[in-house]
């Protein structure tokens, strides 16, 4: 299972890099399915709002701020989540209620680069494993 949810994260990332953003985002849901890795939540959410794809994006995006509530990037992950909620209609707060009570500690190493590019430091959940982010 390891090494298949590593094709498609490989998949994705080239995937991403040439610009095919529904294809990177369709790899790294694969992946996640395989591994439940929320880093690649975070990478799915990039290639779905790369791609216009804004209600997966979203989606995407508020399951990895429920996994990973306290990390350093929260706000301005939660200020884009709002953004999007209010592009489609929806009440700012969805996605974001779930997570207003989570526990305020979280590890290090749980925590994720913002940056897109393919030379970005890499996610420690998704080092141990051999990914990197995008």
């Amino acid at each position: 299972m390891e090494r298949e949810a590593a094709q498609y994260f490989e998949r994705g990332r080239a995937a991403y890099a040439s610009g095919d953003y529904e294809g990177a985002a369709v790899a790294f849901e694969a992946a996640y399915r395989l591994t439940a890795d929320p880093a690649l939540l975070y990478n799915q959410y990039l290639s779905c709002r790369r791609s216009g794809a804004t209600a997966r994006a979203a989606d995407a995006l508020a399951q990895y701020i429920r996994s990973m509530p306290r990390g350093p990037e929260r706000s301005a992950l939660e200020d884009d989540l709002r953004t999007m909620n209010r592009e489609l209609g929806r009440p700012e707060t969805t996605g974001l209620e779930a997570s207003s009570s989570t526990s305020t500690s979280t590890s290090t190493s749980t925590s994720m680069s913002m940056s897109t590019s393919t030379d970005s430091s890499r996610s420690p959940a998704l080092r141990a494993r051999g990914f990197m982010s995008i």
